[in-house]
């Protein structure tokens, strides 16, 4: 539409703007795939598995934006920790 009108100047920022939003989803986009895996059970972290978090082993016990986690030895020790948090981690099979 703008080449149509012949108005080099918009056209020049749009452009810009273009190339601007592709550099950032550049950089984005690799960590949302990984959270997104994690949500879907496939990552690094699974569901009903066991992390070490801060030196103490928590089970994962749901997997959403906002993760639940619980210590089955401490019963009032419990998190939350977002997707962004808990892709730093490993999770290993229970006993």
């Amino acid at each position: 539409m703008l080449s149509a009108r012949n108005d080099q100047v918009l056209t020049g920022i749009t452009v810009l703007l273009l190339i601007s939003i592709v550099w950032v989803l550049k950089s984005s986009i690799p960590s949302y795939i990984n959270e997104l895996r994690i949500l879907l059970n496939t990552g690094s972290v699974r569901e009903g598995e066991c992390i070490i978090y801060n030196g103490i082993p928590m089970k994962v016990e749901s997997l959403n934006y906002y993760s639940k986690l619980t210590n089955p030895v401490l019963p009032g020790l419990e998190l939350r920790l977002t997707l962004a948090e808990l892709a730093k981690y490993v999770s290993r099979p229970t006993r």
